[in-house]
């Protein structure tokens, strides 16, 4: 028989033609499926087309009118079959929980380069590999903080600060909350490297999501608070104590003073940067309430001003990025599988999409400082994320 999936939509559709009559339906069904090749006998013919619309499995079908519904849970082994098959791409469990320990595994390795670049090359390392500068001798000012000029923050092989502190964000959050003590050595240790990494960026809305991520999965996850604690203040304790100790000998203090600082400026609005995300929290509404159905496209942000110049418009946050570009209603329908992936883990009482939910809600809290929806390597991680929660052959997301 012909096994793409793609024919099983083709027979769905025909079945849902009006225009055909039941017999030619049959035929037209029967010919897709087996091409040349049908049987001579039509009754065997027809069971098998039943037999693969439903997945493998015998289920009893009213002759009279058979449903074109697509049921994840009859079809899902003939969408894995095609995509191995065509693209050798693994869906399955086991493949899933190999990619998301080797994500973990790779983030911690690009979180220790970003550290020795950062604080051992330097800034100067990165522009004589490319990376864009404002005179020539420095890099942009999102990659310092007010006070540090010159002190280049963590980027690893990112293009910016902020962005590589939201996936590193994902690492730790994957890392700390599943239930991967069973497939990651040394977890702690790893959490920690980790950590490291995302306080080198410096990234406070990527470290304020991080930690309401934690509250929420706290919360939401009776079983697994024991394990949650107790991996937290074994990272905190001690590696927070040998970070200080190492930090004061090889770098005089710089790394602990850089951190605290960019913490503190913005607990105190002390800092233009700081600053400019809170403002952006509330005097884009005005504007939003002139021009409820939006600007266009191509000019909002700050990633927008290279191309668009002095026609941009500059504002932080994504949420009224997007309400700017498409208005205020289609804002919201956009933002919707984000308040689902985020609500939905506090009533499942199986336990699923815990884990991915609190991913998506220290996104969305970073949402709210910075355009980070305008990132493609953030956007990527996000909807991978709300593929697995909603992907039933994963379980619980958490084994992963």
């Amino acid at each position: 028989i012909r096994t793409d999936f793609r024919i099983g939509l083709q027979i769905l559709q025909c079945l849902a033609d009006k225009e055909y009559t039941k017999e030619e339906k049959y035929v037209q069904v029967v010919y897709l499926l087996f091409g040349n090749g049908a049987p001579n006998d039509w009754n065997k013919a027809i069971s098998g087309v039943k037999w693969f619309l439903n997945g493998g499995r015998e289920r009893v079908v009213n002759e009279e009118h058979i449903e074109p519904i697509l049921d994840f849970e009859v079809d899902n082994r003939r969408i894995r079959t095609a995509f191995l098959r065509y693209y050798s791409i693994d869906l399955s469990k086991e493949y899933v929980s190999k990619v998301l320990k080797q994500f973990v595994y790779l983030m911690a390795i690009i979180g220790i380069y970003g550290i020795l670049q950062a604080f051992v090359l330097g800034d100067q390392f990165l522009i004589k590999i490319g990376y864009p500068t404002v005179d020539g001798t420095n890099l942009a000012s999102s990659f310092y903080i007010n006070g540090f000029w010159g002190h280049q923050r963590s980027i690893g092989t990112f293009i910016s600060p902020n962005i590589f502190g939201v996936i590193m964000m994902f690492a730790i959050f994957v890392a700390l909350c599943g239930d991967v003590e069973r497939k990651i050595r040394n977890r702690v240790l790893l959490v920690l490297i980790l950590l490291v990494g995302l306080a080198g960026t410096i990234s406070r809305s990527s470290i304020l999501g991080l930690a309401i991520a934690l509250v929420y999965y706290f919360f939401i996850s009776v079983k697994m608070k024991p394990k949650l604690l107790t991996a937290l203040l074994s990272c905190v304790l001690i590696g927070g104590g040998a970070l200080v100790v190492v930090d004061l000998f090889v770098l005089g203090g710089l790394f602990m003073n850089m951190l605290f600082s960019g913490l503190a400026n913005a607990l105190q609005f002390s800092d233009l940067s700081a600053q400019k995300h809170f403002e952006d929290l509330f005097v884009p509404m005005e504007d939003l309430m002139k021009n409820p159905w939006g600007l266009g496209f191509g000019r909002i942000g700050p990633m927008a001003g290279d191309t668009a110049g002095a026609a941009s418009i500059s504002v932080e946050s994504s949420i009224y990025t997007i309400a700017y570009e498409i208005g205020i209603l289609p804002a919201i329908l956009y933002f919707i599988p984000y308040l689902d992936a985020i609500i939905t883990p506090i009533f499942d009482v199986s336990k699923k999409k815990k884990i991915v939910g609190g991913c998506i809600l220290g996104v969305f809290m970073t949402y709210l400082f910075l355009p980070n929806v305008q990132t493609f390597e953030i956007l990527f991680f996000v909807y991978s994320m709300m593929g697995l929660a909603r992907n039933p052959r994963i379980g619980s997301v958490k084994e992963c």
